[in-house]
């Protein structure tokens, strides 16, 4: 994972109106859903915009899984 500006939006911001259900538990199956929502009116500037995006599980004391990278290209 590298460490930049959308690292530190995810991380500021888990569980928000953006980021929804991005932190919490598994389920008994080991499974979670997030969403990623953006707000109506998203600037034109930034459509088309790709962004790499992964997650990880951990505990309290240290991280335990990495996921690979999935692109997600914001479109209107």
């Amino acid at each position: 994972l590298n460490f930049d500006g959308y690292t530190e939006l995810t991380l500021a911001f888990p569980n928000s109106a953006l980021l929804v259900s991005t932190m919490g538990r598994l389920d008994s199956k080991g499974s979670a859903m997030a969403a990623f929502r953006l707000p109506p009116g998203l600037s034109p500037v930034l459509q088309g915009l790709t962004l790499h995006h992964a997650f990880l599980t951990f505990t309290a004391s240290s991280f335990r899984t990495a996921s690979n990278a999935v692109p997600l290209t914001l479109v209107r």
